[in-house]
């Protein structure tokens, strides 16, 4: 019947002789002898002869447009051809080693999505891609959404239409506590904007495996803005790839600990149901993973649920040492907590820095702190003028933050910093003249950047008519009291 099908396919094509001719003669080329003798005394089977080879010609086109096969051997990524600074900008040329031009569109509905390039060093995956609309201002609707949530970061990163989801056949992302994707990206006119988005692999794949990128553009255009039962989100925008890593030299360290460890801190996550914060939590964790890559390090925990609510707080205040003397900075310091308190929790942790290949292992210190309090509520803060910069901010006795410089941008605030020894809670006050705080402002995670071992934080006025350079006079930071828990430092070897 499938046979038939293609034959009723083809009924009623009809060719220039010449064009039969030169199939036919293709044909030929491709037959033993003696098959071409059977062609010649039976002319009634050139028309079928001529119908299939134009049928597998067909097929073959259809094949040639199968996954393209990425190699992550290097490319340019125009996606940083740009005086946007952006996320990643900083660390654009390592980026670029490990990284592949895709250059793939899909269309639907009157949106594109072009997936620009690839970049993937084994456990950190940059997806690069612009975002067309033939008729939708996606500024517009970015803007509209900002002015609706006072969230000023959203149209200076397009974040607000960055909906790209990434999909690995047979591959569970596992839960970063600060959001496993990290993205970026800005408007090029109001009906296309580019963007990147990062994923956290944390398992060994395969040498060649397939991917899927998926745009959900009713979401974030029209369902997130407006309503989503009005608006549905319908089937996605979808590309499908395969990476080849056989070529690719890339050294990336995975080990797999199985380290259990029960580690008793003061509770700083507020119990909602008992009103208060607990005095004691106690942490029942397994070190599952370590992976060290050359765009980043990442730690992954599972840690046991609990026989009530103070068990929401997850294990995250620690310094990461190794045996060198060395330290590694959190992305973030924040307390985490989980909503299934009962169950076990697996999730993961990056750490910053550029771990030696010698070195014998990794330390996790568990810490307890407080802020050290004086009478006015901005005394307990070390300040750095902005026009005595750099400037070296004591944190703790373990610990400073050096604030190298910093950048007043219309309403943003650009602080660019480094952390010297074990540091933690790596909170900020914008101060004006008057040495008050300002609040009215956003901000994301912080980048890293590996070559200066240097981050950047970027604050974001909610009121874009703000002139920073004019407000912001200084910036501060809490001193803390640390009391390092040594006897419960968790050792990781690494050779």
């Amino acid at each position: 019947m499938k046979n038939k099908n293609i034959t009723d396919a083809w009924d009623g094509l009809v060719l220039s002789e010449e064009t039969e001719d030169k199939i036919y003669e293709k044909i030929q080329q491709k037959l033993q002898p003696q098959k071409k003798q059977l062609i010649f005394k039976s002319l009634k089977l050139r028309p079928v002869l001529i119908t299939a080879a134009i049928f597998i010609m067909l097929v073959t086109t259809v094949v040639a447009t199968t996954p393209l096969i990425l190699k992550m051997l290097g490319s340019d990524i125009g996606f940083f051809n740009s005086d946007k600074q952006t996320r990643y900008s900083a660390d654009q040329e390592l980026i670029k080693q490990y990284s592949s031009e895709v250059n793939v569109t899909a269309e639907k509905d009157g949106f594109s999505l072009t997936v620009d390039n690839i970049a993937f060093d084994g456990t950190f995956m940059n997806v690069f891609y612009t975002i067309k609309s033939d008729e939708i201002n996606l500024f517009e609707e970015a803007k509209e959404y900002q002015d609706k949530y006072n969230l000023s970061y959203l149209v200076q990163h397009a974040l607000v239409i960055n909906e790209i989801q990434l999909e690995i056949p047979d591959y569970m992302f596992i839960k970063d506590v600060f959001g496993f994707a990290a993205s970026d990206g800005y408007f090029v006119s109001d009906y296309e904007l580019k963007g990147v988005r990062r994923y956290i692999i944390t398992e060994d794949l395969p040498d060649m495996f397939d991917i899927e990128i998926n745009y959900y553009y009713y979401w974030n255009n029209r369902g997130a803005l407006f309503n989503i039962i009005e608006y549905p989100v319908l089937e996605p925008i979808n590309i499908k790839l395969t990476v080849d890593m056989s070529e690719s030299k890339i050294e990336t360290l995975t080990l797999n600990p199985d380290i259990y460890a029960t580690v008793i801190q003061p509770g700083y996550c507020y119990d909602i149901e008992n009103d208060e914060y607990p005095d004691i939590v106690e942490h029942n964790i397994t070190v599952d993973k370590v992976r060290i890559s050359p765009l980043g390090n990442i730690l992954v925990f599972t840690e046991e649920g609990g026989s009530s609510s103070i068990n929401q707080e997850l294990f995250n205040y620690y310094f990461i040492v190794d045996d060198k003397g060395n330290s590694y900075g959190k992305i973030s310091d924040f307390v985490v907590s989980r909503k299934n308190w009962g169950e076990n929790e697996t999730y993961m942790v990056e750490f910053c820095g550029n771990v030696p290949s010698d070195a014998q292992y990794l330390k996790l210190i568990p810490y307890n702190y407080s802020i050290i309090i004086t009478a006015s509520p901005y005394d307990d803060l070390k300040k750095a003028e902005l026009d005595s910069l750099p400037h070296k901010l004591k944190q703790s006795e373990y610990g400073n933050i050096l604030i190298e410089n910093c950048d007043t941008i219309d309403n943003t605030v650009s602080l660019t910093y480094k952390l010297e020894g074990m540091v933690g809670n790596n909170i900020f006050v914008l101060l004006n003249k008057e040495e008050r705080s300002l609040s009215d402002c956003s901000f994301t995670i912080p980048i890293y950047n590996h070559t200066t071992d240097s981050y950047i934080l970027v604050y974001t006025f909610n009121d874009s008519t703000v002139n920073t350079a004019d407000t912001v006079k200084s910036i501060g930071i809490p001193q803390y009291d640390i009391e390092l828990l040594e006897e419960q430092a968790i050792i990781i070897p690494l050779q």
